[in-house]
């Protein structure tokens, strides 16, 4: 589960020069002394810092603040526009948010009113994530990862790695995104528009990878590795637009292009040689080598449009052309050159090649005042023109090339969809609506998936009513069918390999194995909502959620999955003073999984079936308390306005993974994955001035949890995996702050 991070502009402590009244310059008063209301400009300054009193990386994993001590604060907003009764139409604002963090947000707008527009903004986000990692390997976050000078193996397990735990390097998991747009509007003329927008996108850091040495019968031998970030995305958006009476067309360019500064990883291989491995491919002579994410490009064109046959009816339309295209270089078969390499790669690029069709039809009728229509036709068409090669190639950078009788083809996956909506609201009565809806979606994939085509009708049924004044409910129900041609799970298996090297009866998965998302499924959804206002100042309400997917359970894999969601809140606002709202939720999840596991030759062995419930509960309650003029309300004399807020956040989340085998299997119990959050937060705000104040705030964290797949495991917990050696995350943090707003 994932921390909230103190994002609150207000917990920063202020200059204290600044704190005190009357020292802002230009500040004007009143004769009675009090200071005179500044001018619904909104413009504004906030500055100071804070204390944060521990590291923690989960903590500030969205904000930057990971580091304990003190941190700055600066937010501000300027901006200038024109009063009603000017003659004038330009207008500028400028905003900055969390400036002095790693996660700051600029912003820059400007134009004329109704004529054009200027806008740039600029962020920086920052993702903390696993933290404490250990490796062996040296040169994080580069392309190349060796192993230290004096390593040594005594087989090829990790328990023959000698002094490994005298050579791990302690890193953390961290990406920056920094992101900046540019946008351009103009009102060319009375009826023609134009817009332009570019955004450039770059993000650095690292990430995990899993390398393999090995192919298969007991010799893979893997590492979990950090692997360097470092993307370049450029994305460009342009649009001219006509206006006319009773209808608007626009033509459209899409343009995406995705560049990374470091295409592939190679790393030494840290395990000893294995019998089964070729000569040289072990330590100290082997290296691996796998392809990070390739450079890419998308460019689209398309064509849009509304028209407004009359009052009642409007038609909408949307054409959208594309095209991808991937050609980098493909990696060699290996690395190794003791591995001998008959026979070349079958072409040097990947010559990867997708064409795009999009088109969206909507009518949108009102026959009568009580009557409302929409219509809508989607098709969808992704034509693969990647070319086939059998590839010959290398297991794990440690096996020989195969022969040419064992090489896989590459398949170029391609499919068209086509849905057909129709939806209708009636408001039979002055307060209730009644809402429903059929749909039908049908999906032809190629020759190489499972299933040739899959079919799905939807139907909706809904009422909203407002029975009295002060109740409101509403129910929505949906029905989905989904239906999938014969299943053919071999066709994969078969396509992959040359023709008339795979014999009639020979599988990869088992025959009754089924795809989810390729599988025949029912679904039953429902939700409501009721809101109830016994008093002016109290709102009461109540909602819930159930969704329910049905699988056929003669066949393995997902067989049945659910969501349930229950909530409650209220509020209570008595006066523009005092403000109390709080909700409490449910949420539990539920999956079952069936499979077999089996040996060759015993495929159709029942007893050596296996099922998995997983079962998942989320409880979160939320308080949140707002005071203003607090020396009003509890009548003491503080001479100047006080105002005081406080939230409480508290959320807890358990994980049940129940396993239970036929009796040629054995399997013993999971632990419960658990994890609990509790935040709360204080403040105060003292206003020295109608436009100046200081605020004063706090806010405590903690998070605990507990996975058996991370606690207790070290780096050589397993004997043929490297693994990282990173617990649970647990911390608990304080922030304080002191900080003063001046409004001007």
């Amino acid at each position: 589960m994932t921390a909230r991070s103190p994002y609150l502009s207000s917990m920063i402590l202020a200059s204290l020069l600044w704190a005190l009244p009357g020292a802002v310059h230009g500040q004007g008063t009143s004769p009675d002394g009090e200071a005179e209301e500044a001018s619904d400009t909104g413009n504004f300054v906030e500055v100071g810092a804070g204390y944060l009193d521990t590291d923690s990386n989960y903590y500030g994993r969205d904000s930057g603040l990971t580091d304990s001590g003190l941190k700055p604060l600066l937010d501000f907003r300027i901006e200038a526009f024109p009063e009603w009764d000017e003659d004038s139409i330009n207008y500028w604002r400028l905003e900055g948010r969390r400036v002095a963090w790693e996660s700051r947000h600029l912003e820059l707008e400007a134009g004329q009113q109704s004529r054009q527009r200027f806008d740039f903004s600029y962020r920086q986000m920052p993702r903390y994530g696993l933290e404490g990692a250990r490796t062996p390997f040296q040169g994080v976050g580069s392309e190349f990862l060796s192993l230290p000078g004096d390593w040594e193996t005594s087989g090829n397990q990790t328990d023959g790695m000698i002094g490994l735990d005298d050579n791990l390097n302690v890193f953390d998991f961290k990406t920056t995104r920094k992101r900046a747009d540019f946008g351009y509007w103009r009102r060319l003329a009375e009826r023609f528009e134009i817009n332009a927008d570019y955004r450039r996108e770059e993000k650095d850091g690292r990430r995990v990878v899993a390398g393999i040495f090995g192919f298969t019968g007991g010799n893979p031998r893997g590492a979990l590795m950090p692997a360097p970030v470092d993307y370049v995305t450029d994305i460009i958006d342009l649009s001219l637009e006509f206006n006319g009476n009773d209808y608007m067309i626009g033509v459209g360019y899409h343009g995406s292009f995705f560049g990374n500064k470091s295409p592939a990883l190679s790393w030494e291989n840290p395990f000893g040689a294995h019998p089964q491995w070729q000569a040289g491919t072990g330590f100290p002579d082997g290296v691996g080598m796998l392809s990070l994410f390739p450079d890419n490009r998308f460019n689209q064109s398309r064509v849009y449009g509304t028209w407004n046959f009359s009052p009642r009816i409007q038609f909408s339309g949307h054409l959208a052309i594309g095209r991808m295209e991937q050609d980098e270089p493909l990696l060699a078969y290996t690395v190794n050159p003791l591995i001998d390499i008959g026979t070349p790669l079958p072409r040097a690029n990947a010559e990867a090649r997708i064409d795009t069709t999009l088109a969206d039809l909507r009518l949108n009728a009102r026959p009568t005042n009580r009557l409302g229509l929409v219509v809508s036709y989607r098709f969808n068409d992704r034509d693969n023109k990647t070319p086939r090669s059998a590839f010959q190639g290398v297991g794990g950078d440690s096996q020989a090339q195969v022969p040419a009788e064992q090489a896989r083809i590459n398949l170029p996956y391609s499919y068209r969809q086509q849905s057909l909506k129709a939806d209708a609201n009636w408001r039979f009565a002055r307060r209730t609506r009644l809402n429903f809806g059929l749909g039908y979606t049908e999906n032809d994939r190629d020759d190489f998936a499972e299933v040739s085509s899959i079919d799905e009708w939807v139907a909706k049924l809904g009422l909203r009513t407002r029975a009295m004044d002060n109740l409101t409910f509403s129910i929505n129900y949906e029905y989905a069918d989904r239906t999938t041609s014969d299943y053919e799970g071999r066709n994969p298996y078969l396509a992959s390999h040359v023709p008339g090297t795979i014999g009639p009866e020979d599988f990869e998965n088992h025959p009754n194995l089924r795809k989810y998302n390729l599988a025949e499924r029912t679904r039953d959804q429902v939700n409501s909502r009721v809101d109830f206002n016994p008093l002016e100042t109290v709102n009461l309400g109540a909602s819930a959620s159930y969704s329910k997917d049905d699988y056929d359970d003669r066949f393995f894999g997902l067989t049945e999955a659910s969501v349930a969601s229950y909530t409650l809140d209220a509020g209570y606002v008595p006066n523009e003073q005092v403000s109390v709202t709080g909700f409490l939720t449910e949420q539990r999840y539920h999956a079952g999984q069936s499979g077999r596991d089996f040996p060759p030759g015993q495929h159709m062995d029942p007893d050596r079936d296996w099922l998995v419930d997983h079962d998942d509960r989320v409880n979160v309650i939320g308080a949140n308390l707002e005071l203003k003029d607090v020396g009003t309300l509890i009548n003491f004399g503080l001479g100047r306005r006080l105002d005081f807020g406080m939230d409480f956040v508290f959320s807890r989340s358990r994980t049940e993974i129940d396993v239970s085998t036929g009796p040629a299997l054995s399997a013993e119990p999971l632990p419960d994955a658990v994890s609990k959050l509790s935040s709360y937060g204080l403040w105060l705000r003292y206003h020295l001035t109608r436009q100046g104040s200081i605020r004063a705030s706090f806010e405590h964290e903690r998070f605990s949890s507990r996975n058996f797949a991370l606690d207790e495991t070290e780096v050589d917990s397993l004997a043929n995996i490297l693994l990282f050696g990173s617990g649970s995350p647990n911390y608990t943090a304080n922030w304080f702050g002191l900080s003063f707003h001046q409004r001007f």
